[in-house]
């Protein structure tokens, strides 16, 4: 990494992931970088919102590591599979990062859903902040957009796209079509377009076994784990 880039260990906090941990992550802010670059730092294990980027450097913890999909070797199961069928009249596309009053209404109904469901802190966003967070001039993140036959949007993932891998940063969809599998659904069909590419991985930022939330991870088989600055097949 760039050593001239100053980076900072975060003041300990409540952990997201496990509420009754403090947590700490190393920090830096990246203005641009072009894909082999964001090739290293997905490696490394760091994730971004905007131009923020950060990992995980509990002093006390380790249970959150790195995962990613080796895209060579996926292969949808059953229930994945069946997924796929179900939502066959879904048509997918991908461009820049834009925001606009849909996309802010899916995301905070999005948000809304999980903070009843699932006790997220609840975060109504402005277009200033899903700019911030989402939007990136470091030449590789897009948006994948997906509607249904009418046209709607019911979903939308932020992907980075490096030079021989990819980061899917952040998904949401339609609360009210909750039967569809929307966020299976986006990712399977996310790999599918890496397979095309022909990229390496698709990371999934972080998990731990101790966080209900993050066990989807795990079914995108086989998948490796970041130990100590090492991946493993699990």
């Amino acid at each position: 990494m760039d050593l001239s880039i100053p980076v900072f260990r975060e003041a300990p906090h409540a952990c997201p992931y496990i509420p009754e941990r403090l947590c700490s992550n190393m920090r830096f802010v990246l203005p641009q970088a072009d894909p082999f670059f964001m090739d290293l730092l997905l490696e490394q294990g760091f994730r971004h919102f905007g131009d923020n980027f950060f990992r995980p450097a509990c002093p006390d913890c380790q249970a959150c590591v790195g995962i990613r999909v080796p895209i060579s070797t996926f292969r949808a199961n059953t229930s994945q599979r069946r997924c796929l069928k179900k939502n066959s009249d879904l048509v997918i596309d991908s461009g820049p990062v834009i925001v606009d009053d849909e996309r802010l209404d899916l995301l905070n109904r999005f948000q809304i859903a999980r903070w009843i469901d699932k006790d997220w802190g609840l975060i109504e966003y402005t277009a200033e902040q899903y700019m911030s967070s989402f939007s990136w001039v470091g030449q590789v993140t897009q948006e994948v957009t997906v509607r249904n036959a009418e046209g709607t949007l019911v979903a939308v993932g932020i992907v980075d796209f490096a030079q021989t891998t990819a980061s899917a940063t952040y998904h949401y969809h339609d609360p009210l079509e909750a039967r569809r599998g929307l966020g299976t659904w986006l990712l399977l069909k996310e790999i599918d377009l890496l397979q095309k590419m022909r990229l390496q991985y698709l990371y999934l930022g972080l998990w731990n076994g101790e966080c209900k939330s993050l066990d989807y991870k795990k079914r995108y088989q086989p998948f490796e784990m970041l130990y100590a600055d090492l991946w493993v097949a699990e």
